[in-house]
């Protein structure tokens, strides 16, 4: 039997703990599995004519940890992740209709993808888990797992 744990950065520095000790501790006392999210609302911001700009340190930072120490992950890719509120969505994204939402959710996720392609940690990247918000269609659900699938052929969804 395998062990792993949901590791929300967000939920230790609400505790005011250090991120990286406390994940380094998580994977000390046995973990062979973690999840960690990409919350939506923490690495994408509007960037120039409105295009999207990514943030990604903190998650290269904490993925560099689980690569280091030979530990599988489950990337969490979306508005929807671990802990309360449980969905995490820009404050530009919030207001747009659920078109527009659903647009800029599947861009999010092309750039997620795309960024952490490539990189030592992703030969330790086992699945990927994406969300199907009730007002997500299913053509449009079927569209999100298809634009990651295509972009990582090779990862679970």
């Amino acid at each position: 039997m395998e062990i792993g744990c949901t590791f929300s950065h967000r939920f230790v520095e609400g505790m005011g703990l250090d991120v990286m000790t406390s994940l380094e501790t998580a994977i000390d006392m046995g973990m062979e599995w973690v999840r960690l999210a990409c919350y939506w609302s923490e690495i994408t911001e509007t960037g120039n004519r409105g295009k999207q700009a990514l943030s990604f340190e903190k998650m290269h930072a904490m993925l560099k940890i689980c690569e280091e120490r030979k530990v599988k992950m489950v990337m969490v890719l979306g508005s929807k992740a671990p802990r309360w509120p449980e969905f995490y969505v820009p404050e530009w994204a919030a207001s747009l209709n659920n078109d527009g939402y659903e647009k800029s959710l599947l861009v999010s996720k092309r750039l997620w993808v795309a960024e952490l392609q490539g990189e030592p940690w992703e030969k330790n990247f086992d699945a990927y888990r994406t969300e199907s918000p009730k007002s997500m269609s299913f053509g449009l659900l079927q569209k999100n797992f298809e634009k990651v699938k295509k972009l990582n052929p090779e990862v679970v969804l």
